[in-house]
């Protein structure tokens, strides 16, 4: 498993390649616990490479205390350092998987480069009285209620 940085220094991401040459990536992006790159996600490459679509495991932050200190800014732009990565790579088609938090982060911008997402129990919360994402957009993520 060959772990890349990407250009912004903090986002590391490792991808799974299928034997077939293909144009087509899915971006998996975890939840809070990460470990994108452990074996509990091994079945989902599996599965997606027997699909004919190479998997892009994104990893933003290796613990809790470091999660606590992005903002959901912070975790926006990791996933749009993920999208540029495998547009550099050549890839036309690009889906993204969003376990928990980053399924709720998934939803909280419009990637006009990814094609479909599919949701893993996204963590999204409904307040009418705090629901203003704008005004939350750039605190640490240990700072919002």
């Amino acid at each position: 498993m060959k772990i890349i940085t990407l250009p912004n220094n903090i986002t590391k991401v490792v991808l799974d390649k299928s034997d077939s040459p293909t144009h087509t990536a899915v971006i998996f992006c975890p939840g809070v616990s990460g470990k994108a790159f452990s074996k509990d996600y091994d079945f989902l490459s599996q599965q997606c490479l027997a699909n004919h679509m190479d998997l892009l495991r994104v990893q933003s932050w290796d613990n809790t205390q470091e999660l606590e200190k992005k903002t959901i800014r912070n975790l926006q732009d990791d996933i749009l350092q993920a999208i540029k990565f495998l547009n550099e790579q050549g890839y036309t088609t690009i889906f993204a998987i969003g376990k928990s938090l980053s399924g709720g982060i998934l939803l909280s911008k419009k990637y006009p480069k990814i094609k479909k997402m599919a949701l893993w129990a996204p963590s999204i919360g409904i307040n009418k009285k705090f629901a203003n994402l704008n005004t939350k957009i750039d605190l640490p993520l240990s700072k919002i209620k």
